[in-house]
């Protein structure tokens, strides 16, 4: 079978599996207030998708986020996302879809604009910015990256905000990555209000297998 590794598409994270270091929980504010407490250590997981690699983060069994990121025009550009919860055997699973161009760092002479991308009964309206040139540890080698802040206006079946910080190499590759988010869903107990905070760093900028 044809390996993974020469799919590997240009100006694009290799597939296979980056470890990470990191902290961060999740959690709702019904019931017990139950959480879930990330690992010290986990995996994001490069695989080739549509028009480019899909990239999953999976710390727990509970808990999945994941993006497609493609490159267009000479720029990088999700083309849709989404994730997966469970808490008390409650499940909620995302996916949504983005128009042309929702650029996570757009080609040069090219400006960022708002784009809203939608799926899942859940509207989102992505705002970009290039924070600006940044160095991150790894491995304890010092690697040159671009910050990318996306800040997230929700709406439909769950409301709120969040925001998404990015360091990533030119090929798109995140050296770190942390995610703020609030978001209130209306269920049969009322309204739940869900929350995350988490920051991972990568500990290799060479895949596993």
């Amino acid at each position: 079978s044809e390996s993974t590794l020469a799919r590997a598409i240009e100006g694009l994270p290799r597939p296979g599996v980056y470890v990470y270091t990191g902290t961060g929980k999740e959690g709702i504010d019904v019931m017990s207030n139950p959480t879930h407490d990330y690992p010290a250590e986990s995996a994001v997981t490069a695989v080739p998708s549509g028009c480019g690699v899909k990239l999953e983060w999976k710390p727990l069994a509970e808990r999945y986020e994941w993006f497609e990121l493609c490159r267009i025009d000479g720029g990088l550009a999700i083309t849709k996302y989404g994730g997966f919860h469970e808490f008390l055997s409650a499940r909620d699973t995302r996916e949504l879809t983005c128009p042309d161009k929702t650029w996570l760092l757009a080609p040069e002479g090219a400006a960022p604009t708002p784009t809203t991308c939608e799926g899942s009964g859940i509207t989102d309206v992505r705002t970009t910015k290039i924070v600006g040139k940044k160095t991150v540890s790894v491995g304890g080698v010092d690697v040159d990256g671009t910050e990318i802040r996306t800040d997230f206006v929700t709406s439909g079946a769950t409301s709120g905000t969040s925001s998404r910080v990015f360091v990533i190499t030119d090929d798109g590759l995140p050296l770190s990555w942390s995610d703020n988010v609030i978001g209130k869903t209306e269920s049969f107990i009322g309204t739940v209000t869900y929350t995350e905070n988490m920051t991972l760093q990568l500990s290799s900028l060479e895949p596993k297998g």
